[in-house]
């Protein structure tokens, strides 16, 4: 009788470790496909030059008809971001430092590094003062 009740607790514990992974695998499962819900119901990404919709009575169909005419370029939506405006325009023409104007810069300083540091006025004390005012004054 007791070997019997080892046997079936034996069992017992065996199904019990199986249906666990089961269980696991199941709940993980279920979490992978609420986050991909999720990520599939979220508005679709409209491209970089258009990033509101013109009228607001427009359904979420007509929303993705608009994107696709914006993608080919068949539609101008007239929300065009000035440059002075645009970050991500205005970093990329900061960093490239390869134009001509750029390099133009890059020269100009350097010249003036060079004379400050001939002339002696970068090693010079600024001024303070009564010097420092006629300095302001004078220019």
């Amino acid at each position: 009788m007791v070997e019997k009740r080892q046997l079936q607790l034996a069992a017992n514990g065996e199904a019990m470790e199986r249906w666990l992974r089961k269980l696991i695998r199941a709940a993980n499962e279920v979490d992978r496909l609420r986050a991909q819900r999720k990520r599939l119901l979220k508005p679709a990404k409209l491209p970089a030059e258009a990033t509101a919709v013109p009228s607001s009575d427009v359904t979420d169909v007509d929303v993705f008809g608009l994107a696709a005419e914006l993608a080919r370029g068949v539609k101008d939506d007239g929300l065009d971001i000035p440059v002075e405006l645009d970050r991500n325009r205005k970093l990329q023409a900061m960093a490239d430092p390869r134009t001509k104007e750029k390099k133009a810069e890059r020269k100009v300083v350097a010249k003036e590094k060079l004379a400050a540091e001939l002339t002696g006025k970068r090693r010079a004390m600024p001024l303070t003062g009564k010097a420092a005012l006629d300095a302001i004054r004078n220019g």
